[in-house]
């Protein structure tokens, strides 16, 4: 995150592949990954934010489980926090996924990818469910740090990695905690370690920086 997007502006957004992966099998299935980076900027041509992505598009093989916009790796299985004993915890947030919240979900982001609303696209790309699509798990990890940072804090890197669908009937909760607070350039920052789990397990996993002075433009 460059710089702020203010009441206003008008925004456009590129978005470009940068490299397509030759034939994979994974446990899933077999496909490419796909690395796509995006350029939000304002009316003045200013860059505001990127965004580098890498997604699986996949054939689902017999019996194989995973959501077409995750990764390949094994689903994480459901345990304690990673958290060290005596870390510095954020308040924990609840989010049951129904289908209207996921469908919501889909409609503010202009996200139209079929496995995000229709249950038996889904399943047949071997997932339990219709699933949240990334940019809503982005707003929500967001939510949880922001809540700890707070209002006046600018919200620098985020790093985040898919490792099991959040679907229809699961209760998102996240687990966050902070991994260290540090000074920059006379900047006081902050690192957060959220995770995401449901009754599945672990399904996503983030890092965030924050700098608790705000934006520094």
């Amino acid at each position: 995150f460059l710089a702020p997007m203010r009441v206003g502006d008008r925004l456009s957004l590129t978005d470009r592949v940068e490299a397509i992966s030759p034939l994979k099998r994974t446990a899933v299935g077999v496909g490419y990954f796909v690395t796509t980076r995006a350029v939000c900027r304002n009316q003045d041509g200013l860059e505001l934010a990127t965004n580098t992505n890498v997604i699986y598009r996949y054939e689902a093989a017999e019996g194989g489980e995973g959501a077409g916009d995750g990764n390949a790796k094994p689903a994480a299985q459901a345990g304690a926090s990673e958290a060290p004993e005596g870390t510095e915890r954020l308040e924990e947030i609840v989010m049951p996924a129904s289908m209207t919240r996921i469908v919501l979900g889909v409609a503010a982001t202009r996200d139209f990818f079929r496995g995000h609303h229709d249950t038996d696209y889904a399943r047949g790309q071997g997932t339990r469910d219709a699933y949240f699509n990334t940019m809503f798990l982005q707003g929500l990890v967001d939510r949880a740090g922001q809540a700890w940072a707070g209002d006046d804090a600018w919200l620098t890197r985020r790093q985040l990695r898919m490792l099991q669908p959040a679907c229809r009937g699961d209760t998102l909760r996240t687990d966050g905690w902070v991994r260290e607070r540090r000074e920059q350039d006379g900047r006081r920052l902050a690192d957060l370690r959220i995770d995401v789990r449901s009754e599945v397990g672990l399904t996503t996993t983030t890092q965030l920086t924050f700098d608790l002075d705000g934006w520094a433009g």
